[in-house]
């Protein structure tokens, strides 16, 4: 039988060394039949990748096990040894990139500047400011 198993993971992975770590995994595993396995990336994200490990087992009892004992200690070891590589949710402001002219559009010379294009205090203006899940600038606190 064959099994897989899947991981959401950030791009920067050790894929290679995941290959190596698998590999091992399955050699500690007396449920794993020797016959084959695999670790390919099958799909990307914007913010993962997706990650899928192949194994075999003689029956459906073993390809649990196989499954269930790869899953857990690569996630083990990944946290261990490269924590980078869990995926993780950006929390971090996102900066609008400038117009080609450098100047933000309310700065067309025509009109007075507005409260919002003052500069916050470190130096983006705030109406350049965008926030996680609102998709609007809110004023300095």
């Amino acid at each position: 039988m064959t099994g897989i198993v899947f991981w959401h993971l950030d791009h920067s992975a050790p894929v290679e060394a995941m290959r190596e770590k698998l590999r091992d995994i399955l050699r500690e595993c007396p449920a794993w039949d020797g016959r084959a396995y695999n670790l390919s990336v099958t799909d990307t994200t914007p913010n993962t990748m997706q990650v899928r490990a192949l194994v075999t087992a003689k029956d459906a009892d073993d390809i649990w096990t196989v499954r269930v004992t790869v899953r857990e200690q690569m996630i083990g070891w990944l946290a261990d040894e490269h924590p980078y590589a869990l995926p993780r949710v950006n929390t971090a402001d996102a900066v609008l990139p400038p117009y080609r002219d450098g100047r933000h559009p309310s700065h067309d010379g025509d009109r007075p500047s507005r409260d919002g294009d003052r500069p916050s205090p470190d130096g983006v203006p705030v109406q350049q400011r965008r926030y996680h899940g609102h998709g609007s600038s809110r004023p300095d606190r």
